[in-house]
């Protein structure tokens, strides 16, 4: 785990030179960050992991196959880093590959600048297990199948979203779990970014569609 007084370094592998560029400009403005490198050749990634020791590598490729195969080599190698998936593709089929390869995060390039820097940040302390922000139900459904649903949503953040959806507000949600109307709210918070939910309400559908919490409920 990196020590909290220095930078988490982080590498970017992505194949597209324009917005890996434009996102080590941004990463190195972000207070406790550090770009050790940036890359879209296998090899040098590899010689950046080996020699910098990156804690998080930002990773994207042009396609899913390629994104996959990339990853059965590499999970191994960069044992020490945190993988972080950033792409543009809507394949539900590459987000149940990733998850089933121990990937620590998967993102939208859609997603704000703050958002990505909070998964880089949560995953290299490891504040999570796995940070996720989509967009699409399908996308959703095939991460919360099997074991995927107890690594990104906890049992505290399933028992919150029931309450939610049955209308209680956070501090009637802190009075019956017995947690404080601050705890609720972070809670939420995590819910919002892992199902990439815009509301409570949005929370509460998307977790539904993902059979996260029973619906209808009784």
């Amino acid at each position: 785990m990196p020590n909290v007084n220095v930078p988490i370094k982080v590498l970017l592998y992505d194949s597209h030179t324009m917005f890996r560029e434009s996102l080590a400009t941004v990463l190195r403005s972000e207070d406790g960050l550090r770009v050790v490198g940036e890359t879209s050749d296998p090899a040098e990634a590899d010689e950046v992991v080996r020699e910098r020791r990156p804690d998080v590598v930002v990773l994207d490729a042009a396609d899913s196959a390629e994104i996959l195969a990339r990853l059965r080599g590499v999970v191994r190698a960069w044992a020490d880093a945190r993988v972080l998936i950033l792409t543009t593709l809507d394949d539900a089929l590459l987000l149940k590959g990733v998850v089933a390869h121990g990937i620590s995060g998967y993102l939208e390039k859609s997603v704000g600048t703050d958002d990505l820097v909070y998964a880089i940040k949560s995953i290299a302390s490891r504040r999570e297990r796995m940070v996720m922000m989509v967009s699409s139900e399908t996308h959703i459904k095939a991460v919360y199948s099997g074991r995927a649903a107890a690594e990104v949503i906890s049992r505290r953040e399933r028992d919150i979203l029931i309450l939610v959806a049955q209308g209680l507000s956070n501090a009637q949600i802190g009075q019956k779990l017995a947690i404080s109307e601050g705890t609720v709210k972070r809670h939420l918070g995590n819910v919002f970014v892992k199902l990439g939910a815009a509301s409570r309400i949005d929370a509460v559908n998307k977790a539904k569609a993902a059979s996260l919490i029973p619906s209808p409920l009784g």
